[in-house]
């Protein structure tokens, strides 16, 4: 039987932090697999933004790639560059928690980011 989706607001538009700031809160994922990330991105003068997500502090989402005899860990992170509506689904399957946080890169933060999540 497929689950009904939460949906939640984690953040109405707002100006986008010169700094690393968090986006609501920590998020409890008892049984979520999925996490639908939806946001609304209104580019300023900023490059970009970064939107980061980690599993309430207990370590960065990160992948790993095998190159040279070596395992090397990538932060898993969304790079917004240009006005838009974006969805990015995120696989939370065995987390208890998740935070999102997000970061302006380059001139001065003058955009706008509005933040939901969807949850099944």
């Amino acid at each position: 039987m497929a689950r009904i989706p939460i949906t939640l607001t984690l953040q109405a538009a707002t100006t986008i932090a010169a700094i690393e700031t968090n986006i609501h809160g920590v998020i409890p994922l008892e049984g979520t697999d999925w996490v639908s990330l939806l946001l609304d991105y209104t580019k300023g003068d900023e490059t970009g933004v970064y939107i980061r997500w980690d599993y309430a502090g207990d370590y960065q989402a990160t992948y790993w790639t095998f190159a040279g005899n070596d395992w090397t860990g990538v932060e898993q992170r969304i790079y917004l560059t240009a006005t838009g509506q974006y969805e990015f689904r995120i696989d939370v399957r065995g987390r208890q928690m998740i935070k999102f946080t997000q970061d302006a890169n380059g001139g001065t933060p003058t955009g706008t980011l509005a933040v939901k999540i969807s949850m099944t």
